[in-house]
């Protein structure tokens, strides 16, 4: 419904309303490549409060004993999770693939960490 009024509103101003159109159709194309906005949102949401709550547990556990594993798990999971971040913010097509392939790594070394432990 709004196309209607949009497609006439360029057509009197004497701008092809088709042209507007597939411009408009590229730039979304381009702007996602693997990850759409809120998929990026969601990503970054969850990866810094995943940095946030590992860095209090390592702080909680500083005074225990026999924490090199939780210690070394945080560290491994919070470089993937770093190095995904900043993939996304590169906003390139083979940056957005080394993201999806870090994401999932860290998924699946979270999983079996957690079920050793």
């Amino acid at each position: 419904m709004f196309d209607f009024f949009q497609d006439i509103i360029l057509e009197a101003s004497g701008i092809d309303s088709d042209k507007v159109r597939k411009k408009r159709k590229e730039k979304k194309s381009k702007d996602r490549f693997i990850f759409s906005g809120s998929a990026k949102g969601v990503v970054f949401f969850f990866g810094i409060l995943y940095l946030t709550i590992g860095g209090f547990q390592m702080s909680v556990l500083k005074g225990q004993e026999n924490i090199l594993f939780p210690v070394l798990k945080f560290i491994f999971l919070s470089t993937l999770d770093i190095v995904a971040l900043v993939c996304l913010l590169l906003r390139k097509k083979k940056a957005e693939v080394v993201a999806l392939v870090l994401v999932i790594i860290f998924f699946v070394v979270m999983y079996t960490t957690t079920l050793i432990l």
